[in-house]
């Protein structure tokens, strides 16, 4: 580029020439000179005597970093004005006088930067080994914590160069960032340090995953994916999971796998299955993923028997429905995609008129094969989702019975339509869930399935006749430590009734005869039927439901006192229910043995309590009372069964026994007994409602026994013990009052209780409807009973309530004389709800009185003039 540098001195350089032949070493003289060259380039020639100026210079002072890099940017800019003419001759100039420069600036990382940028800018005229080499001069020549500027142009290199020689600058990068990942470098504050910094290790994994393509390579890489994966330290620092790096690793070696220019695929085949198979170890939950990955690895190898294999093992394998899913639906794509190309060949070839062809036979009869196969693959898929089940949890009793479900031919209903085949494989499905199951260990969901499982094990052979194989598995059943009692209860149960089944009442009595048998620890030492810690065989002879069947079956018998004796085991064993005595007691009195029926109730009523005893004392209290005639019972007697019954008695069952006590005495007993009864009952009763009942049957049998009036005092108590609001109040009891002092003549006596009644229902009713039916009731009552005057003073009255209790409307005033939600006033006494009826409120006629309401004298008698003909 520099021929001579003598020939770029112009007439106006000579002042500076001169200068400089007096003193060479003046610096300050040559920065004038090139000032001055500076200020007057012009022209092409102008840049190439600044060029030949400069390279007097370096020669002149050789360690002037300034001065040569001023040469190496003059350099670069003369060649870069030749553009496109440029040849590989001018950038080899450049490159020699940047190896001339550099030996003298090799401690300086931008002088290099500045020669590898120039390299990479003119990568097509250099040798790429020869830039290589000139990267590991300059990592050579510098310090460690100046390298980040080499490393920042040579990935660049790398990442314009490619291949091979990628992979090994990238493998160096990460052995140089390992070492010095957390190193301080000069200037690491620059923009070129961060962006260094920035390329963490997946990015260098990622780089060496695309250009793997050798086995040596292979090792390089698993030393970095080793190195990287297996520390948490650098697990943390990834925006990936870890898990993608697995599936990187695997697409990586299927990549590799196919490239046809790998000439040794073995160690990659293996690397490929020792790796799978390591990545489902550690990640279990991705077995159906990675079995994928590698059956698709086979495919792409053309192996196509071994990517079979992998599908096949991999869906025996698999414990999750994802999992299956996965693997089944890949492996039947995979299928059906060999029939779908086979089918083109084959139509390519019938289209060409090649139908009797060799090749096409052939191409037929595969097709038929795989369709079969993929057909068959199909078929199954309900066996293997069940498979998958199973091996989740091989104590799921229900999956074992949805198992033997699906052997069974679809649409027929019962084992006898199945052929031998088929009730083979189901039998021997029956036979693998038994081994299979541990009782202990089934879900709770499951709890009573396996019952079901053994019985419809014996129902197999029971429906085929094979009544002793049927017998044996049930006898086998029954020693099964089930989870639960009321398993191996359903097993005796159903034993019993396959039993009866068949026509086999005594072998069946014999049946449940045993599965009550006590054992040998239960005579000696208390069993509680609920105690969990003891195996179902030893509590079962405690359970009701069997007994009761074995009751059943002995009464069905008629056998007494055969089936005496079981009862009275059952009442032993302290295990009888309500239900066990009354059917006890029923049975003895079917065959009239009466006096042993009430001691059974008597039985039944010491073991129980209310409220279960009640239903013994109806029972016992009924049947003695219609026995009493037969029997010549005693009435004293039964009085007491009525009195013991009514001990501890809860009132929401007092009135029935009340009733049956009352009905008892008035029909075979004293009636004033009965009235006694009926009358000490009411209070002890807390619902109202049955009270008023009492009541109305007391007022009844008390008119009957005793007449009217002796109803007075009862209509009274009635008045007061019972509240307004009871259902029924206003109707019987008021009106019921009324009626009966209107039937024995008293008028008086008659307004008195309406005039009482209404003070009680304006003040304490607050349902209109009540208010409104009372008022009905009187209207009536003087319509038919009274004349104008006294229907003036009943409206007169009601209005002089509702005037005193209009407040009411305006302050709710609660039964204890407060507001409500306030509290009454401190020595005050609640008072019951209304006044009380004495001899001041209902009292005789007076004479004179005519038998009207007294009226306020002051009251203007035109106040209301009603004529009661026009009512």
């Amino acid at each position: 580029m520099v021929t001579s540098k003598l020939n770029y001195i112009q007439d106006e350089d000579m002042t500076y020439e001169e200068a400089l032949l007096k003193n060479p070493s003046n610096l300050e003289t040559w920065e004038e000179y090139i000032d001055f060259k500076h200020g007057n380039m012009k022209t092409p020639k102008d840049k190439q005597s600044l060029l030949a100026l400069l390279h007097r210079l370096v020669v002149q002072i050789p360690k002037s970093y300034k001065l040569w890099m001023l040469l190496f940017n003059t350099s670069i800019d003369i060649l870069n004005d030749r553009g496109d003419a440029k040849s590989k001759q001018d950038v080899h100039q450049v490159v020699e006088l940047f190896q001339l420069g550099l030996p003298t600036l090799s401690k300086f990382p931008y002088a290099w930067a500045k020669f590898y940028e120039f390299l990479l800018d003119n990568i097509n005229y250099v040798d790429v080994s020869f830039i290589r080499k000139e990267f590991d001069h300059g990592l050579k020549e510098l310090t460690v914590v100046q390298h980040f500027i080499v490393w920042l142009w040579y990935l660049k290199f790398a990442d314009l160069v490619g291949g091979r020689t990628r992979f090994w600058i990238y493998y160096r990068f990460f052995e140089f960032k390992l070492k010095l990942d957390t190193f301080e470098f000069v200037g690491s504050n620059s923009e070129e340090a961060k962006s260094l910094q920035q390329t963490g290790f997946e990015d260098i994994l990622q780089v060496l995953s695309e250009c793997l393509s050798s086995s040596s390579q292979l090792e390089q890489f698993d030393s970095v994916f080793d190195q990287i994966l297996k520390n948490p330290q650098f697990l943390l620092k990834m925006s990936q999971p870890e898990l993608d790096f697995y599936v990187q690793y695997v697409d990586t070696l299927i990549r590799l796998g196919t490239l046809e220019s790998l000439e040794d695929k073995t160690v990659v085949d293996q690397k490929m299955v020792k790796f799978t198979n390591d990545v489902i170890l550690k990640f279990p939950d991705q077995m159906g993923k990675f079995q994928v990955k590698l059956a698709l690895y086979w495919i792409k190898r053309k192996l196509f028997v071994k990517a079979i294999d992998v599908f096949e093992s991999g869906i025996k394998k698999c414990v999750t429905l994802k999992d299956f899913t996965m693997i089944f639906d890949t492996y039947s794509e995979f299928q059906f995609s060999r029939i779908s190309k086979l089918s083109d060949k084959l139509d390519k070839l019938e289209s060409k008129g090649k139908q009797d062809d060799p090749k096409a036979e052939e191409l037929n009869s595969e097709i038929t094969i795989l369709f079969a196969k993929y057909e068959h693959l199909l078929n199954q898929r309900a066996f293997m989702s069940n498979d998958v089940l199973l091996r989740q949890n091989p104590n799921n009793v229900q999956e074992w019975l949805n198992r033997i479900k699906l052997f069974k031919v679809k649409g027929e209903e019962n084992e006898q339509q199945l052929d031998d085949k088929q009730l083979e494989k189901i039998l021997d499905c029956y036979v693998s869930a038994i081994k299979t199951i541990n009782p202990q260990k089934i879900p709770v969901s499951d709890i009573g399935l396996l019952s079901k499982l053994w019985i419809e094990y014996a129902g197999i052979y029971g429906k085929h006749e094979d009544i002793e194989t049927a017998r044996s598995i049930y006898n086998t059943a029954t020693k099964v430590p089930f989870r639960d009692i009321e398993e191996l209860i359903n097993i005796w149960i159903s034993w019993t009734e396959f039993e009866l089944d068949h026509d086999d009442f005594d072998h069946a009595l014999v049946v449940i005869s045993k599965s009550v048998e006590i054992p040998n620890l239960a005579k000696t030492q208390r069993i509680d039927f609920r105690d969990t810690e003891l195996s179902p065989q030893l509590r079962i002879h405690k359970s009701i439901k069997l007994w009761s069947m074995y009751l059943d079956l002995v009464e069905s018998s008629g056998d007494i006192a055969e089936t005496s004796k079981v009862y009275d085991q059952v009442l032993d064993l302290k295990i009888a229910s309500a239900l066990t005595f009354l059917n006890y007691a029923t049975f003895l009195q079917e065959n009239e043995h009466y006096e042993a029926s009430f001691k059974v109730f008597e039985k039944g009523v010491s073991a129980f309590k209310y409220p279960i005893a009640f239903e013994i004392w109806s029972s016992y209290l009924q049947s003695i009372v219609e026995l009493k005639q037969k029997l010549d019972i005693k009435i004293e007697r039964i009085r007491d069964l009525f009195d013991d019954a009514l001990v501890d008695c809860p009132s929401e069952f007092l009135k029935a026994i009340i009733l049956m006590y009352g009905d008892f005495e008035d029909k075979q007993g004293s009636k004033l007994r009965s009235l006694k009864i009926y009358k000490d009952a009411i209070p002890k009763l807390s619902s109202n409602v049955e009270k008023l009942d009492l009541y109305k049957i007391l007022i009844l049998q008390t008119t009957e026994l005793k007449g009217l009036e002796a109803t007075r005092d009862i209509y009274q108590d009635a008045i007061e013990s019972l509240p307004v609001k009871t259902h029924g109040f206003i109707e019987y009891v008021i009106m019921g009052f009324v009626n009966t002092e209107l039937k024995l003549g008293e008028l008086v006596r008659c307004r008195e209780v309406l005039r009482y009644g209404g003070d009680l229902v304006v003040k304490s009713c607050k349902n209109q409807k009540d208010k409104e039916l009372f008022w009905d009731c009187w209207k009536k009552f003087e319509l038919e009973n009274g004349d104008e005057e006294s229907y003036k003073s009943m409206l007169r009255y009601k209005r002089h309530l509702e005037n005193v209790y209009k407040s009411n409307d305006v302050l709710t005033v609660g039964d204890d004389g407060a507001e409500k939600g306030k509290p009454a006033p401190e020595g005050f006494v609640a008072s019951s709800e209304g006044p009380k009826i004495t001899t001041y409120t209902i009292g005789v006629e007076k004479e004179g009185d005519n038998g009207k309401m007294d009226v306020d004298e002051n009251e203007n008698d035109d106040q209301i003039d009603l004529d009661i003909d026009d009512m």
